[in-house]
């Protein structure tokens, strides 16, 4: 992916709310509580709040032992978070993504009204037969409509560079990549997909320092240019944190889909936070015995490769 570093500022005197985004798809990993502490340790250092904004769209993979998977490991670990459900039952009844399903029409009726989406009836087996990583193969627009049912609703996605301001200090023009091209925010059964509601529920809650994975790097981009596409959304302007992703033996990212050791595993199995967190620790490439995250520093955590 081609980028120029165009301009260097101080975002870090900037930030002042950041978030954990887990979902509830799985049991969390380790590579889960390293970005959870990293991000804990980040607002520590910048005095920013932290929210907890659990991504429950995707009803089909949400199950309630996941969700209280995300509630036990915070407090197992003793991580912070100042705004936010305080267990299952206060998510599920104040905040569910599933109630702010009129934020999200709102900006789907936005991006309709300024000709930005269309409709698209193709499959993953339909790209990868035309050789596309995303987008349309069939020429949908010009023959379907957006109310007709069971349709993906696509967003036409800019072909400028986007900026990004990285918490590094500097501004980064990225090329907007290949992969997220025509990237679709509503999907077949018409619910709103995750691009959408990531931006949409940032702005709301005022967050504005990201910090994610580095394969999440291009779905920044991708959200930037959202956000420059929607009235009053602030997206564009969060500060980015793209850290490195840990990985297991044979190299690979831990995964929830690759079955990665789980935390509800390392838990169940009577570790105490010290072995778990010493653990990451000497995944990180950390010698030393940890008993609380704060141990970990933030230098030691961006070292890692």
């Amino acid at each position: 992916m081609n980028c120029n570093v165009l301009k260097t500022s101080l975002p870090a005197e900037k930030v002042h709310k950041t978030r954990y985004a887990p979902t509830p798809s799985g049991y969390l990993h380790l590579g889960n509580l390293y970005s959870f502490i990293l991000t804990a340790t980040i607002a520590r250092n910048t005095s920013a709040s932290i929210l907890l904004r659990i991504d429950d769209m995707d009803r089909d993979r949400f199950r309630q032992e996941y969700l209280q998977n995300i509630f036990k490991t915070l407090r197992f670990f003793e991580l912070p978070y100042q705004e936010g459900p305080k267990d299952e039952v206060d998510f599920l009844k104040y905040w569910s993504q599933q109630h702010r399903l009129d934020n999200y029409t709102k900006a789907l009726d936005e991006l309709r009204q300024k000709g930005l989406l269309y409709p698209c009836a193709c499959t993953r087996t339909d790209l990868q037969k035309a050789g596309l990583l995303s987008g349309c193969a069939r020429d949908c627009s010009t023959k379907l409509r957006l109310d007709d049912p069971g349709l993906n609703w696509r967003y036409r996605t800019p072909e400028q560079s986007q900026f990004l301001q990285l918490f590094t200090g500097e501004t980064i023009a990225y090329d907007f990549p290949v992969s997220m091209k025509d990237f679709i925010v509503r999907k077949r059964d018409g619910t709103p997909a995750y691009q959408l509601c990531s931006v949409v529920d940032d702005t709301r809650f005022g967050v504005n320092l990201v910090v994610r994975g580095v394969d999440l790097l291009e779905s920044s981009i991708a959200q930037v240019a959202l956000s420059h596409s929607l009235d009053n959304n602030t997206y564009a302007t969060a500060v980015h944190f793209h850290h490195p992703l840990l990985t297991d033996k044979a190299g690979y990212k831990l995964s929830k889909s690759e079955g990665a050791e789980s935390l509800h595993t390392l838990i169940k199995s009577s570790s105490t936070p010290s072995q778990i967190l010493t653990l990451l620790a000497q995944r990180c490439g950390i010698n030393h015995l940890v008993s609380h995250w704060t141990d970990f520093t933030y230098s030691e955590l961006t070292s890692i490769v």
